[in-house]
């Protein structure tokens, strides 16, 4: 178990070779947190004081209706950054941050407001795109539309099974896929603790009435256990076995400099994980794994769809050996540490 305990100045040298993403690839920086347990990481009073004067800089991780999140990273500094909700009423910020689109780099000015949540939200005064980004992988794949219909689809129902997005340690806050969207999750402490992103879990919940985009849910406190853990990420941890599902692109971005390629799986309850392909012990087979899995896409672009945040072959087969690993509670996807690139193979149907 040497290698695990090495993984993350393995991970550091990778990134330093790489400029990898922690979307993609890397555990999250919170595993460094002594600052803000929900935004670890940075210099909180620096970033504040920038914020309201200066301006500071970032990217989207995402959005939802109105609200789109930021992520802001400390200069050269890969692993220390946090993310943020952005708000506003001022009517052409508000009209500016409907626009945004995932991995957008922008500058914003504005503040920290009090509305009571866990997680801190910035009021947004002032916001200019510095640059938009145009997808990065060459695909020319139809606008992703979802499945899911948000409250709709939960406005009859008391319970669903989804996974973990993101969670705060002490239980305040979850953030959970369902289907193939977002829902926010006011949580309570003592009874979602100590969750990993990525955890299948049943939510048991209310429906909040403010927000109303994006809609907010909150965990049912008249039940005894209103966040039921089906499947653990991190039991996974240090398993050697092989994994198969279909290919999924993460293309290059302003946070990562190359492709990165994982493999996803869909559970009978429709619950998707995706398994990232990598080596972080040789940089040659890191390479190698990245080569022979864009061959095997390169060979099949017609079958390529919209996967939302990531590019989806549903029709690539893809069977990795290796040994799974899971370091931290906020790290993106679990990975197959694969040691030789005959134990990754494709598949096409």
């Amino acid at each position: 178990m040497r290698r695990f305990a090495n993984v993350r100045s393995a991970l550091i040298s990778v990134a330093l070779v790489f400029t990898a993403a922690f979307t993609a690839v890397m555990p999250a920086g919170s595993v460094w947190a002594d600052e803000d347990p929900m935004n670890p990481g940075i210099d909180m009073a620096a970033f504040e004081a920038a914020l309201t004067t200066t301006g500071v800089e970032g990217w989207v991780h995402g959005r939802l209706g109105p609200l789109a999140v930021f992520v802001f990273r400390e200069k050269g500094e890969f692993f220390r950054y946090a993310i943020f909700p952005m708000v506003s009423h001022v009517p052409n910020v508000k009209s500016e941050l409907e626009t945004l689109k995932r991995h957008d780099k922008v500058r914003i000015n504005g503040e920290f407001i009090d509305n009571g949540a866990p997680q801190k939200h910035i009021y947004v005064t002032e916001l200019s795109v510095v640059e938009r980004w145009d997808g990065g992988g060459g695909e020319n794949v139809p606008p992703y539309e979802h499945e899911a219909k948000i409250p709709e689809d939960l406005m009859t129902r008391s319970e669903f099974i989804g996974k973990v997005h993101f969670a705060a340690q002490d239980g305040s806050m979850v953030v959970c896929e369902y289907k193939d969207a977002v829902v926010p999750v006011v949580g309570i402490p003592g009874k979602a603790n100590n969750l990993y992103r990525g955890d299948k879990v049943k939510i048991r919940f209310k429906i909040q009435s403010h927000p109303r985009r994006p809609s907010h849910l909150v965990l049912d406190d008249s039940v005894e256990t209103p966040v039921e853990v089906l499947e653990r990420l991190v039991d996974l941890h240090g398993r050697v076995t092989c994994v198969e599902g279909t290919l999924v692109k993460f293309p290059k971005s302003p946070e990562v400099s190359f492709d990165v390629f994982a493999l996803q799986r869909t559970d009978s309850d429709f619950v998707t994980l995706d398994y990232t392909l990598v080596n972080f012990e040789d940089v040659e087979l890191f390479k190698a794994i990245r080569e022979k899995s864009a061959a095997a896409w390169n060979a099949h672009p017609e079958t390529v769809v919209n996967g939302r945040n990531k590019l989806h072959n549903p029709r690539l087969q893809v069977k990795a050996c290796g040994t799974l690993n899971v370091v931290a509670p906020s790290q993106a996807n679990p990975q197959v540490l694969i040691n030789k690139i005959e134990d990754l193979t494709f598949d096409y149907h």
